[in-house]
């Protein structure tokens, strides 16, 4: 199975058992208890709209917290202000906002000693499931283990079946099927025996992804069908898009494809009507990709094309991998072989980042050392009552045993801890290196370029001055004198633009924007017309940073103009909060397909800088319409 089955499926079961579908006689009545309520009780109130509302319509939550912030106390820092953040960033998880999401969560979390151990756990949930979205599945795992934690601690056992279904829904991400169904069979136990029919439905759902991906196709389609309608039922609309997602991925991979494509196309009609912006983005990749097998070409490149930057944009990884490896096929069939490589390559860099040996040994960790934790907890207890029993010698005996276990755990942990540390090590040693090596050709740059400047173009000056004077009080000139001088004249030319080029005095002392303006203003004698395009660019950015994006644009240039045959040079400067946007575009004939995938010298100098600098270079070129080079750089 190349389609990642799990990633649609797990968005299913994420939300917390307290978070029941939208009844509207619940709201109704929420609103007019209202009416009569005095100032301390409408709080409250708004808090139950917000929750009672947000499953179907987060917009419509969002309007209730913000009646509920006047009420807040925020400046008093009490429980009331802990809820209020608390309830607001589970209002960010379904309006998918995951930066607003942590920043609030972030200031719940310093309210903690105002705080219950209730609206802990859950707001630790909260956190996990929003790293799931973005894939970041070891922070997920651990904030799942917080809130396990705070449930041990205080006796909360009927969230059991949430967290454990929670932290199943990471381990599907992760593609660890034994590991998932483990924490699916402990929440659907222990939801049967607590009656609890959400959490057990929850685990059900999340089981049947098990089963299809053991090709129990039969099976997981009855699941799935039962979730629906229970979904209904409730009138959890957001539960039941997803469940068509569910079926139309099993009926995909049954090669049913009318059937799939019906289910993807209810999903993405729902999650339309409700405004779930990461089932619509996800959705458009689901129609496109069973369109693509029926042939349906056009249309499914015209859903991927809109699905991808939306699933791009919501950080939604694990999601826009499927997309990657889908356009990648659609391309091939096409025939265009270089579009179908660049989102293969796309694919591949991505899945190797989701799914690797590091960040499977880091989740492992955790949960290592939270059984480490449980046991020496359990240790402790047994060790008390020891103390009062007859049976003390036995239960000394079997103390002595669990911290032996312990502290070979505890052993193996710190090793492979040691492990990871001095591999992280090395590699940033190599960092390091690679960037103090640049450090000093740049100083070393400097340095010739100011010698060049100051001491030897000041000595050619002088000696042309001297011999100037000289063929000046001459009566006849001579022509020997005179083609010296012109020697001479070029010869401190020469020289002042290789100082030039080892560092432009522009970049020092102006700034990027400046030393990018004055060498397009130099291509005024050449056939190509260029222009600069910049957007908050008023600040300057690190001289390290200027100085290796402009050697960018001056070895992009030189390709444009030795190779393209263009025109028009746009180079368009943005600076965002978080990173430095370059992009470079021509209207020449475009590069052929092996140059764009097989980097020549030029653009490996490029791509070399670019990596140095941790940004990305996507290259985009058509043939005899032009190229698009795009980079972006961490700020």
């Amino acid at each position: 199975m190349h389609k990642s089955f799990l990633v649609i499926i797990g968005t299913l079961v994420l939300f917390s058992g307290t978070l029941n579908a939208q009844k509207t006689e619940v709201t109704d009545s929420l609103k007019a208890l209202l009416t009569a309520a005095e100032a301390s009780e409408q709080f409250d109130i708004y808090l139950k709209l917000a929750e009672n509302t947000q499953v179907n319509s987060p917009d419509t939550g969002a309007i209730y917290l913000k009646k509920a912030k006047d009420l807040a106390e925020l400046n008093n820092q009490t429980n009331r202000s802990f809820r209020y953040y608390s309830a607001l960033s589970r209002n960010k998880l379904y309006l998918h906002e995951y930066d607003s999401l942590l920043f609030y969560a972030e200031k719940a979390l310093d309210l903690e000693d105002v705080s219950s151990p209730e609206g802990m756990l859950h707001l630790h949930s909260t956190v996990g499931t929003s790293h799931y979205y973005t894939s970041e599945y070891e922070k997920a795992i651990n904030a799942h283990l917080t809130a396990l934690r705070i449930a041990d601690e205080n006796k909360i056992t009927d969230q059991y079946p949430n967290i454990y279904n929670n932290m199943s829904v990471v381990y599907l991400g992760m593609q660890d099927w034994l590991k998932s169904e483990e924490y699916l069979l402990k929440a659907i136990d222990l939801a049967e025996k607590d009656d609890n029919t959400y959490e057990a439905s929850r685990g059900a759902s999340n089981l049947a992804i098990v089963y299809a991906m053991q090709e129990k196709f039969d099976l997981a389609e009855e699941m799935f069908k039962k979730d629906i309608e229970l979904q209904q039922r409730l009138g959890n609309l957001m539960a039941v898009s997803k469940g068509h997602n569910n079926l139309g991925v099993l009926y995909e991979y049954k090669d049913d494809l009318r059937a799939s494509l019906e289910n993807y196309e209810t999903a993405l009609e729902i999650a339309q009507k409700i405004n779930d912006k990461a089932s619509v983005a996800l959705g458009y990749q689901n129609v496109a990709s069973a369109q693509r097998k029926l042939g349906m070409y056009k249309e499914a490149l015209k859903n991927y094309q809109i699905g991808l930057p939306l699933n791009r944009s919501q950080g939604n990884r694990n999601i826009l991998r499927d997309g990657l490896l889908g356009i990648s096929e659609l391309y091939e069939t096409l025939g265009n072989m270089g579009k179908a490589l660049e989102y293969h390559q796309q694919y591949h860099l991505l899945n190797d980042s989701l799914i690797s040996e590091e960040h499977l040994s880091a989740v492992s960790e955790l949960e290592i050392k939270y059984e480490t934790e449980k046991k020496e907890k359990d240790i402790l207890a047994l060790s008390e009552k020891s103390l009062k029993s007859e049976a003390a010698i036995l239960e000394q005996n079997t103390w002595i045993r669990r911290l032996s276990i312990g502290l070979i755990g505890t052993i193996l942990l710190f090793l492979a801890a040691f492990i990871i540390f001095r591999q992280r090590s090395r590699n940033q040693k190599q960092r390091e290196l690679i960037t103090a090596i640049a450090d000093t050709q740049i100083a070393e740059r400097k340095r010739i370029s100011r010698d060049l400047h100051d001491s030897v173009g000041g000595s050619l000056a002088l000696a042309k001055n001297k011999l100037q004077a000289l063929f000046e009080k001459q009566d006849s000139k001579s022509r020997e004198l005179e083609d010296s001088l012109n020697t001479l004249s070029k010869t401190a030319d020469q020289v002042r633009q290789i100082s030039h080029n080892l560092m432009p005095g522009e970049l020092v002392k102006f700034g990027l924007v400046s030393a990018i303006q004055t060498t397009l203003d130099h291509l005024q004698d050449t056939e190509l017309r260029a222009q600069l395009y910049s957007h908050d660019m008023d600040k300057r950015i690190d001289p390290t940073k200027e100085i290796h994006l402009f050697r960018i644009l001056q070895e992009i240039i030189q390709n444009v103009l030795k190779h393209s045959k263009a025109s028009q040079l746009n180079v368009y400067l943005n600076k965002h909060k978080k990173y430095l946007n370059l992009m470079v575009e021509d209207n020449g004939i475009g590069m052929p397909e092996r140059t764009v995938s097989n980097f020549g010298m030029g653009l490996n100098n490029v791509r070399s800088r670019v990596a140095l600098l941790e940004g990305t270079l996507n290259i985009d070129s058509v043939k005899n319409q032009g190229t698009t080079m795009n980079m972006q750089i961490p700020m």
